[in-house]
């Protein structure tokens, strides 16, 4: 590893929760659904989704077969 990334490598460190909390309070939050999920998987993400959406709209994708 070169010195400079050593030095910027911070820069580049993403915090996705909070990016993903930002993204859905902004009103641009998005669920893609996919063909395995079960009932209590499609629950737990439609609840993760409206708690951090902030009474915001999200876009939910239906799964494609």
């Amino acid at each position: 590893m070169s010195d400079e990334a050593k030095t910027y490598g911070h820069l580049f460190e993403v915090d996705h929760d909070a990016a993903l909390r930002e993204k859905f309070a902004s009103g641009q939050g998005v669920i893609e659904l996919q063909p395995d999920m079960n009932d209590a998987m499609l629950l737990a993400v439609v609840k993760q989704a409206v708690s951090i959406c902030d009474g915001k709209p999200f876009l939910v994708v239906p799964a494609t077969a």
